[in-house]
């Protein structure tokens, strides 16, 4: 998680490596993911361009732990809890999640239905 923040430039090969171990892991995709949102609201906006493409990288996997993936990225504890938060305190991290749902409600129809 530290790489993806504090590294600049093409992280495809760290991310690839990641989604490939989140393949019909559910252990593994669930302890990413629960990383992933400490660093969403932790990180400063401006290290959060590859924690996000991180997470569209997970949760557009077609297995299935696919909805099981997007349920627990929304539904848990500090899902999108975080954008109703940063609403008042950082618009910038608002503007960024919302930017986030948009680009995967787009390219991934199992979340367009999940947010329907």
């Amino acid at each position: 998680m530290y790489a993806l923040r504090e590294l600049t430039g093409s992280l495809s090969v760290l991310i690839e490596m990641v989604v490939y171990c989140c393949f019909c892991n559910e252990h593994f995709s669930f302890t990413v993911l629960h990383f992933i949102k400490t660093q969403l609201e932790t990180a400063p906006p401006h290290e959060l361009k590859n924690i996000f493409q991180l997470l569209h990288e997970i949760l557009v996997i077609e297995d299935p732990l696919q909805v099981e993936r997007i349920k627990f990225a929304f539904e848990t504890e500090n899902g999108l809890i975080l954008m109703h938060h940063s609403n008042h305190v950082d618009s910038s991290r608002c503007y960024q999640c919302v930017k986030f749902l948009v680009t995967l409600a787009q390219k991934c129809p199992t979340a367009k239905d999940y947010f329907k």
